[in-house]
């Protein structure tokens, strides 16, 4: 037979405020969330600054595409003018066409970009300019080409 006094006896609970207490306390949640939360709100606002050099770099590469697109109507215009490609272009001539084809790409993009910078020997010189709207500000992309008389 076991007497009472053999048994082991439970271990009991702590009570509150004597000794070590096992868990987690509400404060240190409260702190471990507010972290967490801080940390989230960081990674987002990281995430929209990436969306807007996404959307800046875009922007430039059709610039660029554009500012190229200029250059070969130049071209062109060149080629298929009366002299044969012996005189250069103007860049009116060009303007309302290539407008029309890049207006809908680029928010506030300027009407003509092209400008005659100069004609030397057997070369005609533009700079091409695009300009358009990102964010408010008016973003320049400068481009120079020079097409040989033919």
């Amino acid at each position: 037979m076991t007497r009472r006094h053999d048994r082991q006896s439970l271990p009991v609970p702590p009570r509150w405020g004597s000794g070590r207490a096992r868990g987690f306390s509400l404060i240190e949640v409260l702190v471990a969330v507010a972290v967490l939360g801080i940390g989230l709100l960081a990674v987002g606002g990281l995430q929209l600054k990436a969306l807007q050099e996404a959307q800046a770099g875009y922007q430039r590469t059709l610039a660029s595409l554009a500012a190229q697109d200029a250059a070969e109507r130049l071209w062109a215009a060149q080629v298929k003018s009366e002299a044969g490609g012996s005189e250069c272009p103007a860049g009116s001539e060009i303007a309302a066409d290539w407008y029309e084809n890049w207006q809908s790409h680029l928010p506030g993009l300027s009407a003509n970009p092209v400008t005659s910078e100069s004609s030397s020997g057997n070369n005609c010189n533009y700079a091409i300019e695009v300009k358009w709207e990102s964010g408010g500000d008016s973003v320049p992309y400068r481009y120079e080409v020079g097409l040989p008389k033919l």
